[in-house]
């Protein structure tokens, strides 16, 4: 009978501990995400023009919108540190404001609303380490309105 009191007390201890750990491990979630996201923004802050402008010159290069050229990108002061719940990568949204000019001869010269600025979400996303300009930009939406309709995909962070 001492030897089952023994086996239980060992077993108790065992599962105390094994809850303290799962407890001190949830402590440490919580400054582990804020370090991660500050390091996060510390190195878009520090890659943050070159992605500006590798962004612009793959969307002059893709041909979307057709029939209009990329004129011009003002990038608004703020964005939004996300993760893709579908890719399991980091992601920012960053707001701009989109001037297009039409192809000389095209099926979009001389429409009135090819001069007015878009307004758009770019998507940048960090991979192996570094941040990567993507082909990604959504229309209509600002960082804040694309985290609430698209919230099942994209997690503010």
């Amino acid at each position: 009978m001492l030897a089952w009191l023994t086996i239980w007390h060992g077993l108790i201890i065992v599962l105390i501990i094994i809850l303290l750990l799962l407890l001190g491990f949830g402590a440490l979630r919580r400054p582990f995400a804020q370090w991660r996201r500050q390091k996060l923004l510390e190195l878009f802050q520090e890659q943050h023009a070159s992605l500006e402008n590798d962004f612009f010159n793959q969307a002059k290069a893709s041909g979307k919108p057709r029939g209009l050229i990329w004129k011009q990108i003002d990038w608004e002061p703020d964005f939004r540190l996300a993760k893709d719940r579908r890719t399991d990568r980091y992601v920012v949204l960053y707001g701009v404001s989109i001037q297009f000019e039409a192809i000389p001869d095209g099926d979009m010269e001389g429409l009135p609303a090819v001069d007015l600025a878009k307004m758009a979400t770019v998507v940048f996303a960090f991979e192996a380490g570094m941040w990567h300009a993507t082909d990604k930009v959504v229309f209509n939406f600002h960082p804040d309105g694309m985290l609430q309709e698209y919230a099942a995909r994209f997690e503010a962070i």
